[in-house]
């Protein structure tokens, strides 16, 4: 009896995980769809000088890089050089540097990886090394956050620029910091669901899940903790009690589940013309059109009665109609079926997708990169 007794308990935790799964299939967590504000990356810039280089540098004819060669020079060995000496220095180049700390933030003795790209007459990186130069944040009178130096790794396409991994170390902490002056978070709804409806739903979904009544110790607290301020962000107010640890709140909403339905804003179709492809962002309809192009040619098959598949009766042409059904609207995913079917090239699909939406057929919003 023990043994059958221990069986039920492991297949009803089984049941319960099982359904559990199912209704999270159904749902998005919010971290899907937005972030903290204070989650942000950050950049951070410099110019510096890359040396080594085998003759391929600016070459003396950049008077910046003279400039920069000989204060570095200077400051470090022979206060009497002058720029005019470094002219016919050809193995170095001035480089535009910058470096992206993680969203996440860093901190000090942490390395990030590194951007370098000459900006003077240099023909090409290739066998140099970035002189150690100091990293700023991009606005005026920003302190040092970090040093860079390293091997360069050129681009092949592109030998003027290049990368040097973990080329950047910081000197300094960077953190995120996720409360304002009021006792709130802000969540920052990413580009495609930043509409008010979902900004609402949102927030009704956070005072749901989330009951004021848990949280204790506050007078101020009202009968909702969430708010949409506007269609990108939505504001929810810390409890008293997790003002000094926001991580773990802000770790118990970002894991919130969104039911899908809540999910249903503004269709998106996107195009990307340099890599010629196309994302469909939900259930996108499109009305009854008949669809002609120059590089289309539809080919139907129809068998006579005695007819094989060895010897069919092939029907060429250029037009294809799609039409409503009687209880459902044709849908762009049923026009991408009908293109693989008959094989379509990509350039000829983007432009019948880009014509039916400027003729207004295609009911979403087009975005083209």
């Amino acid at each position: 009896m023990k043994k059958i007794h221990q069986q039920f308990i492991c297949f009803a935790v089984f049941s319960l995980f099982i359904l559990a799964t199912l209704q999270q299939v159904s749902a998005v967590q919010i971290m899907d769809i937005a972030r903290p504000k204070g989650a942000e990356t950050s950049s951070l810039t410099a110019y510096g000088l890359v040396v080594g280089l085998n003759g391929t540098g600016d070459g003396g004819k950049f008077d910046a890089t003279n400039r920069a060669l000989a204060q570095t020079i200077a400051h470090l060995t022979d206060e009497t050089v002058t720029a005019s000496e470094m002219s016919s220095s050809k193995n170095v180049a001035l480089v535009a540097i910058s470096a992206e700390i993680p969203a996440s933030g860093v901190r000090e003795g942490d390395r990030i990886e590194v951007k370098v790209s000459a900006v003077g007459s240099a023909k090409s990186l290739e066998g140099g090394r970035l002189f150690l130069s100091p990293m700023i944040g991009p606005y005026p009178n920003a302190p040092i956050f970090a040093m860079a130096e390293g091997a360069v790794q050129i681009n092949a396409n592109t030998p003027t620029s290049g990368v040097i991994y973990r080329g950047a170390q910081l000197t300094r902490d960077v953190t995120t910091r996720f409360l304002d002056e009021y006792g709130n978070i802000t969540l920052v709804l990413d580009e495609q669901h930043a509409q008010l409806n979902i900004a609402v739903l949102l927030a009704d979904q956070i005072n749901a899940e989330h009951n004021p009544d848990d949280f204790s110790g506050d007078p101020r607290r009202t009968s909702q903790i969430a708010w949409a301020q506007d269609a990108k962000n939505v504001k929810v107010n810390v409890p008293l009690e997790y003002r000094q640890h926001v991580a773990q709140f802000l770790a118990k909403i970002m894991s919130t589940y969104i039911p899908k339905d809540f999910m249903r804003g503004q269709a998106v179709v996107y195009i990307n013309m340099k890599e010629e492809t196309i994302a469909v962002d939900g259930a996108v309809e499109i009305s009854p059109v008949g669809i002609s192009n120059s590089g289309l040619e539809i080919s139907t098959i129809t068998p006579a009665p005695v007819a094989s598949p060895i010897n069919p009766i092939v029907e060429r042409n250029r037009f294809v109609a799609m039409n409503a059904k009687e209880d459902d609207s044709p849908q762009l995913n049923d026009l991408i079926d009908t293109f693989n079917q008959l094989k379509t090239p990509m350039k000829d699909r983007i432009s019948i997708i880009k014509a039916m939406h400027k003729s207004g057929n295609i009911h979403a919003k087009l975005i083209i990169e």
